[in-house]
């Protein structure tokens, strides 16, 4: 006895005419979807050495709390995996990535991120700035874009 062939017929175009459909009707009847979301009254403070603190704004005592997830950005230098920095839109830090992730930053070809480890390798560590320029192709232009996405940890 022959089988049968049964036809599967794609239907991921059917069920993303009803995600844009579902869409749609939310935006049309306007479902208030602010019981998802909680409001906090932030503000972010530059300390003198240059990290950045966020505080949540305490409405009743009229006082302001540190954050506990980002406090400083040296705090979150010191946590966070070179690599995975630009992609979570924070500063890498310099003095533990690698050749192929210094190529990620703007600017930074293979061959100013081989001459920023042999700096590093030289002087032990990259402590700000004026030490990033030390590399030949890194100007003042280039140091200011680099500056917020980079930390010195």
């Amino acid at each position: 006895m022959p089988h049968k062939k049964q036809k599967y017929k794609d239907k991921r175009l059917l069920v993303l005419i009803a995600f844009g459909a579902g869409l749609y009707w939310l935006n049309i009847f306007g479902v208030d979807l602010d019981f998802f979301t909680t409001n906090y009254d932030l503000e972010v403070v530059t300390v003198d050495n240059g990290a950045s603190i966020v505080r949540i704004r305490d409405s009743k005592a009229n006082t302001q709390k540190k954050s506990s997830l980002f406090n400083s950005v040296n705090t979150v230098c010191r946590d966070i995996v070179p690599r995975f920095s630009l992609l979570l839109d924070l500063p890498m830090p310099i003095n533990r990535a690698d050749e192929q992730t210094l190529t990620m930053l703007p600017g930074v070809g293979p061959h100013t991120a081989q001459k920023i480890l042999s700096l590093r390798n030289r002087i032990g560590r990259i402590s700000n700035l004026e030490e990033l320029q030390m590399v030949r192709g890194i100007g003042p232009g280039t140091a200011s874009r680099l500056k917020p996405l980079l930390c010195f940890d």
